[in-house]
């Protein structure tokens, strides 16, 4: 019951659209992470305090516990950012706006920098969230000296619910000057952070599973080792 109550305020909160695999991949996601706090519930339930009973369980528990959590952060985040992922791949000159998911890719200009071994071109975007948040975002294009390579610098404006990606592809008039046009590529990506959150979460329950005394050798003067 609790995860199916969850289904609906998880998809909103991300701006995920409804589908059924959508709903699916927040179903399971949310009845792994409910099932494991109402069994956490249920170990604790006869403790004389919360306090006391969070720290009579056996840190392979918690680790079981936080892995268990991490398997499904990550899978939902796997989930909707291959479902509600966006891209474009557009024609901007400065001056020229774009939008993708409810947000606004203002282009404003195009200019020219040096770093410490190549010269770049960076865009500078204005980039303004449906929630009237904002961010100025700046990808480039370096061409490095020593190898003559053209490597693409995305900037990211990164987020707990989605994060925006501008990178640059190549200009579509160079013989017009520093205002011609670029081809430029835009993704919102929802929840994509949540795949290394959920790694790191799995992780983190492995190695506190370690910790388990049970689970250390001993060796033949009967030390743990």
């Amino acid at each position: 019951v609790i995860a199916i109550l969850l289904v609906p305020l998880l998809l909103l909160a991300l701006k995920i659209p409804f589908s059924v695999l959508a709903v699916l991949a927040a179903w399971l996601g949310g009845w792994v992470v409910a099932s494991t706090l109402l069994d956490l519930h249920h170990k604790i339930r006869n403790a004389h305090s919360i306090t006391q009973g969070l720290r009579s369980l056996r840190p392979a528990y918690w680790g079981m516990c936080i892995a268990h959590i991490g398997l499904a952060v990550s899978a939902m985040g796997i989930a909707f950012t291959s479902l509600a992922s966006e891209q474009r791949d557009i024609r901007l000159a400065p001056g020229e706006s774009a939008e993708v998911a409810g947000y606004v890719f203002n282009f404003r200009d195009m200019q020219r920098s040096m770093g410490p071994n190549y010269s770049a071109q960076h865009g500078v975007f204005y980039v303004r969230a449906p929630n009237a948040d904002f961010r100025d975002m700046q990808p480039e294009k370096r061409q490095y000296m020593a190898s003559g390579k053209t490597m693409t610098e995305a900037a990211i404006w990164p987020g707990f619910t989605r994060d925006i990606y501008i990178s640059l592809g190549e200009p579509l008039q160079p013989e017009l000057g520093e205002a011609s046009a670029w081809s430029v590529r835009l993704h919102v990506k929802p929840a994509v952070r949540w795949i290394w959150l959920g790694a790191i979460l799995m992780a983190l329950g492995a190695s506190t599973s370690v910790l388990d005394k049970r689970y250390r050798h001993k060796n033949i003067h009967g030390d743990s080792v």
